[in-house]
């Protein structure tokens, strides 16, 4: 892992995440769509923070799939998640190896082209 990724990683290891998804759609996503993604999961009120980074589908570059990782002061379900989202949720798991997963979702950031935000 690069050093600056490293160093990334280990600041989002200074967070108590929750919850990791994995949301695909099959429309072309833009640099608005994991805002707004953020924003129908901000209207949750056991939600504090997320992180979410854009990453190119390793099958086919021209498409995207978006990481998020989910702050939250009560138990989600996917149910809730997909209510909020009305996306595809591939990955739906609690957090247990925070390192792994913050090692995981920051391994391209910094790369050309890819979207990547902190939101409280």
């Amino acid at each position: 892992m690069k050093k600056n990724n490293k160093a990334y990683s280990s600041f989002l290891q200074s967070f108590s995440w929750s919850y990791f998804i994995t949301c695909r759609t099959p429309y072309k996503i833009t640099q608005k769509t994991p805002y707004t993604w953020c924003e129908k999961l901000q209207k949750h009120p056991a939600i504090d923070r997320l992180f979410f980074v854009v990453e190119r589908d390793k099958g086919d570059m021209s498409s995207k799939h978006v990481h998020i990782l989910i702050e939250s002061s009560a138990d989600i379900t996917y149910q809730d998640i997909k209510k909020l989202l009305h996306v595809s949720v591939g990955d739906y798991q609690k957090v247990g190896d925070c390192e792994y997963l913050c090692d995981y979702v920051s391994k391209f950031v910094g790369n050309q082209d890819i979207d990547y935000d902190f939101i409280f």
